[in-house]
């Protein structure tokens, strides 16, 4: 059975490179769950390289994060898979100084494959494209995390994910990096029968000649789980209280598992920003730095709406948040039920939303 555990919890490396980090001993993460963690840079003068990935994996799964601006820390998050024999992830970063790992959370009862694939730019710029990431290890149907980094040096870049033939506009405008490259978000999307998903970005250099535009493939969840897009907007009106916000309206049932993304839009101070479920009494919050050039800065959250449908969103500075509900999981498998057969044909019975 699938399910998802909210917590909050960090640590921060020992060393730098690659390095065995005990997640299950230390944390308290399950063995075989697929955790979700957001890392950051607090550094204020200097980038830092941050990454994630399985226990034993060879990728070299992590970006440089660019430097925090005016106190508070910028990253990203990502999902990986525990190690079910010794309960290990591997975690990586350039320097200590600076650097956090947050845990957000936990899926148990599915699985998820790692990739860390370097897409091109979405041709011709200021367009939705299709793109198959097929030949990205990506498998049909399955539910993506996408990585959308901004490379662009003084500038912002609009970029985003949607589901084929969607209408939504699913892109938020992620502000220029500095001096490092990147500037960078995740967010969850269902690819099609045919492994393709559609991506957005406004600039495909912003200075010409420069780095083209980048997005990552961070990985895909095996059956068992399916997504129902979203893209829309939570106004949080209250500093420094935790807001509810019933999503009923938009759920297809009370209870699911949500992804919202929460940023800060003030390009002169910092802003506290964090995302809980319903029935949660978690400060699951952090310092997001300020942003800049004209974009927004923050990341998505992972969290469960109580059985009344209600999240709690959180800012220390309303006016200048933005938050936006970006889909729901839906947890389904396939039980096969030991009845007689009719006829040569096996009774089956699927089962949705197992929470």
């Amino acid at each position: 059975m699938v399910s998802y555990t909210e917590i909050f919890d960090s640590f921060v490396p020992a060393n730098t490179g690659w390095q065995d980090y005990d997640i299950f001993t230390n944390n308290g993460i399950p063995k075989g769950a697929i955790v979700e963690i957001l890392m950051t840079n607090g550094t204020t003068n200097a980038g830092r390289d941050i990454g994630v990935r399985t226990d034993g994996s060879a990728l070299d799964r992590y970006i440089t994060i660019h430097e925090s601006e005016d106190d508070g820390e910028n990253g990203y998050n990502a999902l990986v898979k525990v190690d079910a024999s010794t309960g290990l992830i591997e975690i990586y970063c350039s320097a200590t100084t600076g650097v956090t790992f947050y845990i957000l959370g936990y899926f148990e009862g599915v699985d998820y494959t790692e990739l860390f694939a370097l897409l091109p730019a979405s041709t011709p710029q200021q367009n939705w494209n299709e793109i198959d990431l097929t030949g990205y290890g990506v498998a049909n149907n399955s539910v993506v995390q996408i990585l959308m980094p901004c490379n662009q040096i003084n500038w912002y870049n609009d970029m985003g994910v949607r589901e084929v033939g969607s209408a939504l506009v699913r892109y938020i405008r992620t502000h220029e990096c500095e001096p490092s490259p990147y500037s960078a978000y995740t967010n969850y999307v269902k690819a099609n029968a045919e492994a393709k998903i559609e991506y957005y970005n406004r600039y495909i250099y912003y200075v010409d000649p420069g780095d083209p535009t980048e997005f990552f493939v961070l990985g895909y969840f095996g059956s068992g789980m399916d997504y129902q897009e979203l893209w829309s907007l939570k106004d949080i009106t209250v500093d420094a209280t935790w807001q509810e916000f019933d999503l009923t309206a938009e759920l297809d049932e009370d209870g699911r598992v949500v992804n919202v993304c929460i940023f800060n839009t003030e390009t002169s101070s910092e802003n506290t920003i964090g995302v809980r479920g319903g029935d949660s009494v978690l400060n699951r919050y952090y310092l997001e730095h300020e942003a800049e050039s004209y974009g927004i800065t923050g990341s998505c959250f992972t969290a469960r709406s109580n059985s009344s449908g209600i999240i709690d969103l959180y800012s220390s500075d309303n006016v200048n948040e933005t938050a936006y509900l970006a889909g729901y999981f839906i947890f389904t498998e396939v039980v096969v039920v030991s009845k007689p057969q009719f006829g040569n044909l096996p009774l089956k019975m699927e089962v949705e939303g197992m929470i």
